[in-house]
């Protein structure tokens, strides 16, 4: 589970990061590794099936 900074400046960036990704603007792994490390995770630790489960949880969908 990715664990978010609480900042509302950071959660535009993941926002950014989401929509991008949803409209296969952003490739899964760039994505997942983008939201890592606007919330200081090391990007390393994060992997596609984790994002996706995240992105499906906020209401965000790959079209």
């Amino acid at each position: 589970m990715i664990k978010f900074k609480k900042s509302e400046k950071i959660a535009a960036k993941d926002r950014t990061v989401f929509c991008g990704w949803e409209k296969k603007m952003i490739l899964p792994l760039t994505a997942a590794k983008r939201i890592a490390e606007n919330n200081g995770i090391d990007p390393e630790l994060i992997n596609i099936d984790e994002f996706e489960e995240t992105a499906a949880r906020l209401g965000y969908w790959r079209k």
